[in-house]
């Protein structure tokens, strides 16, 4: 019995459409959109809840700056001219509970752009489409918005976990690190980019 190896010209795994259109319908309608100042405390619960048991798995490789970052601090962690009202959540829910969420900031790193400041998705939703569903959904917003970007930023936590999937999606690796100061410290960080097609095209 004879075992093809890999060439390199595969398609990639986990990334690619393993659902139909619907379904991919179904999950976007389930994506919601609220500024981060007009959540509620049992809102705020849930979400860090979520987030607890999504970055579980790869806090021994984050840095000691970000283990204790509580979900209040990240959406305070870039000062510089942004506030809350510049913050938004998109979240989706199935069946009534969160599974995945994008912390989104507009008009950042320039006021042409958007950032997704990070993407929680619930470890056990992974690879259903949730991930790549929310971040269509920002980057139609965005497209749509009156605050329109000509660009998105993604900034992944774990970026050489989710290299793939953000490449995947049409997004570009800067290659270069950025500093982001924030209380007083600097926190070192990755982007990738991709550009949105122009309004008249």
């Amino acid at each position: 019995m004879t075992s093809s190896l890999p060439t390199g010209r595969e398609k990639p795994k986990g990334y690619e459409s393993v659902y139909e259109d619907d379904e991919r319908e179904k999950i976007t309608q389930d994506i919601d959109c609220v500024m981060v100042s007009q959540l509620s405390r049992s809102e705020l619960a849930e979400i860090e809840c979520l987030r607890d048991r999504a970055l579980q798995p790869i806090i021994s490789k984050l840095s000691d700056r970000y283990r204790d970052f509580t979900f209040d601090q990240e959406i305070r962690l870039w000062p510089e001219g942004k506030t809350l009202s510049d913050k938004m959540l998109f979240r989706c829910h199935q069946q009534g509970t969160l599974c995945g969420y994008a912390l989104v900031v507009i008009g950042w790193p320039t006021s042409e752009e958007w950032a997704i400041q990070h993407l929680i998705i619930d470890p056990e939703m992974k690879l259903h489409g949730i991930g790549s569903a929310i971040v269509n959904k920002v980057e139609k917003y965005a497209y749509d918005s009156t605050a329109v970007a000509t660009s998105m930023v993604a900034i992944p936590i774990d970026p050489a976990a989710s290299g793939t999937f953000w490449s995947f999606l049409g997004y570009q690796d800067e290659a270069s690190r950025h500093m982001v100061p924030f209380d007083g410290r600097d926190y070192d960080i990755v982007y990738y980019r991709k550009i949105l097609p122009p309004q008249d095209a």
